[in-house]
């Protein structure tokens, strides 16, 4: 499946960003992923939740650019987490350790419920 996403906002004033990924992010799409991402860096998002309840595979090319983002995020004081990894992406953040860097949580709404208590 090729990659398809979508970026919108939630929170009670718009103030958090999702990426809703669906698919796969494969080296023939890393480079689309890849300028998705650094659009939120350059753009200063303040606030990102990688959805990625539709996300059923990532290469090392992607999982690169996840650690890459939320490290340029963190370093202007933005905060990046991801939700609802699970299945086999679930076991390889694990096994990398992305699960231990990266704010990890089961569903979109546990998210923003726990960045909203600590805006």
């Amino acid at each position: 499946m090729e990659l398809d996403y979508r970026v919108r906002t939630t929170g009670p004033r718009s103030e958090i960003t999702v990426l809703d990924i669906e698919g796969g992010i494969f080296i023939s799409n890393h480079a689309k992923f890849r300028e998705m991402m650094d659009n939120f860096v350059y753009n200063k998002t303040r606030v990102l939740i990688l959805n990625c309840v539709k996300l059923d595979f990532i290469g090392s090319s992607g999982i690169g650019t996840i650690m890459f983002t939320y490290d340029r995020m963190k370093k202007q004081d933005a905060e990046m987490v991801l939700a609802g990894v699970s299945g086999e992406v679930r076991q390889v953040f694990d096994r990398l350790g992305l699960s231990q860097h990266v704010p990890m949580y089961d569903t979109e709404q546990e998210a923003v419920n726990e960045l909203l208590s600590g805006a």
